[in-house]
């Protein structure tokens, strides 16, 4: 079915039952507006929000058509100082045809020129800011993970004494690249690499990092392939933070059957090389529930809660870890002294071992949210409707953190609260 056309089937819910559903959920607005005693004097906005600055490409496209004929939003222009809430600003409201990562141009910059400081208590910011210099490069990941594991992965060069004692011209290595302002993705900027030489030898951009290679997870039959887990991530405050999980999460599976001869065949070793390789399953076949998959190669129960547990605490382990400088970010203090808010929506991809352990490749900031495979479809669907409701874009705005947690609280549907242990 398509996305669209489930739209105008919940359009109707929505509009009629949705706010009849939460009357019995009380929204405590003098509490929250205590909260914000940083701020003189404002008219708070006691309505819906609905006006929205629309800036993301096409991967978005459903997700804005959500906005709209769900949640009730539409789009005002750049340059409305009295927007509600921004959808692909950053980095796609800059100079047409320009990613402005650097945020310097069109609507970041009319809003950073009016200071961060300045926005109003009721708008909301999309993504919460400061991720792609942290968690969501794969470096940056890379040494936070390093924290955690000291050979999980290699940041080149400084690791690179410590990485060549142990490449004995055997075992496999993955070799990527990525940096805050390389566009890298379906597998490009990785290679498969066994031989000290095959190294890069001019190392001075520090783009390169290099984790060990771990034999997969393998089913019988059609499913012995590479697989990866894909599960999402919500961010809905960094002043403090608040991060969730969404319990439903997917799998896809490489593109051709898995051997150990052929070790450049990115079909066989990388499954976000799916959209360039010839793939011999069947497209809903391609991407399945987990909970299918685990019934398919006939993963224990017991298996299946390790997987899910590890992920999750890694997770939470290493976005926790880094939160204290994400909360430097400037637009990111300036949502926590303006009392506005922010979320961001991510994507977590992550390997299970043959030994049944998990080794998380990335965290994406921005995931392709257009995919039009059954499974992930109705996924990323569900989950941001269902993070759309759990922040109040359905009800007047929740002011202060405090009710905004509580408020989050009574409404996370099927997302999980990680906390920090």
């Amino acid at each position: 079915m398509l996305f669209g056309l489930m739209f105008f089937q919940t359009q109707q819910l929505n509009s009629t039952g949705m706010n009849e559903l939460k009357k019995a959920n009380v929204i405590d607005v003098e509490k929250g507006i205590n909260e914000l005693n940083n701020i003189d004097t404002i008219e708070l906005k006691k309505e819906r929000r609905s006006r929205a600055v629309f800036c993301g490409p096409h991967y978005s496209s459903n997700i804005v058509n959500m906005l709209k004929l769900v949640f009730g939003f539409s789009a005002t222009h750049e340059k409305d100082p009295n927007w509600d809430i921004q959808y692909g600003a950053y980095p796609h409201c800059g100079r047409a045809g320009y990613k402005d990562w650097d945020m310097e141009t069109g609507f970041n910059k009319v809003v950073g020129d009016k200071g961060w400081p300045n926005l109003k208590p009721w708008q909301v910011w999309f993504p919460c800011m400061g991720c792609r210099q942290s968690y969501c490069n794969k470096r940056e990941f890379c040494k936070l993970q390093r924290d955690v594991d000291p050979s999980a992965c290699f940041v080149l060069p400084d690791d690179l004494e410590a990485l060549q004692s142990k490449m004995d011209g055997q075992k496999l290595w993955v070799l990527k690249r990525d940096g805050p302002h390389l566009d890298l993705h379906t597998g490009k900027g990785i290679t498969y690499i066994k031989k000290k030489e095959q190294i890069p030898q001019d190392l001075s951009d520090r783009t390169y990092l290099v984790q060990p290679y771990s034999k997969p997870f393998l089913g019988k039959g059609k499913y012995n392939r590479k697989s990866e887990l894909r599960l999402y991530l919500a961010v809905t405050s960094t002043w403090p933070l608040r991060l969730y999980s969404y319990e439903k999460m997917w799998v896809v599976l490489a593109s051709s059957a898995y051997t150990d001869d052929d070790i450049s065949n990115k079909c066989i070793h990388d499954t976000h090389a799916n959209s360039y390789c010839k793939n011999d399953l069947h497209p809903n076949e391609q991407s399945i529930s987990f909970e299918d998959y685990a019934t398919k190669v006939e993963m224990s129960k017991e298996l299946q809660k390790t997987v899910v547990d590890s992920t999750l605490r890694l997770i939470s382990k290493i976005i926790h870890t880094a939160n204290p400088e994400i909360q430097k970010n400037i637009v990111n203090q300036g949502i926590k002294e303006s009392g506005a808010s922010c979320f961001s929506y991510l994507r977590a991809d992550v390997g299970i071992t043959k030994e049944g352990n998990i080794a998380i490749y990335e965290i994406n900031e921005f995931p392709f949210v257009n995919d039009n495979l059954l499974v992930p479809e109705k996924i990323i669907k569900d989950s941001h409707m269902e993070l759309f409701e759990m922040i109040g874009l359905d009800q007047p705005p929740v002011y202060g953190d405090i009710e905004r947690a509580k408020y989050e609280a009574a409404h996370t549907g099927s997302w999980k609260r990680l906390n920090q242990e």
